[in-house]
């Protein structure tokens, strides 16, 4: 004796008759940000003169996004205090 199997979820009998669901509608197209690609150019200033530096492109994924202005702000700050603590160790 076989036993019976009922049918998939996918599938509903209705009065005795087999139907399949309405295949879903396509969903409309979206546009998520995957990931910026920031190229900081920076400028040393002696006081006599001014130097472009361009820095090496940094790769930010969308997550870390919104909070990247603020930690570049810091990392800025820091390059800053360093340069600074070499200057004054050269001079």
């Amino acid at each position: 004796m076989t036993a019976r199997r009922s049918p998939p979820r996918s599938v509903t009998k209705t009065n005795g008759r087999t139907t399949m669901p309405k295949p879903r509608a396509n969903p409309a197209p979206s546009l998520r940000l995957l990931k910026v690609i920031v190229q900081p150019v920076f400028v040393f200033d002696d006081g006599e003169s001014l130097v472009e530096q361009i820095a090496e492109p940094l790769v930010v994924p969308a997550a870390e996004w919104p909070a990247f202005p603020a930690r570049l702000a810091v990392e800025m700050g820091e390059m800053e205090k360093q340069l600074a603590a070499r200057l004054n160790l050269g001079g």
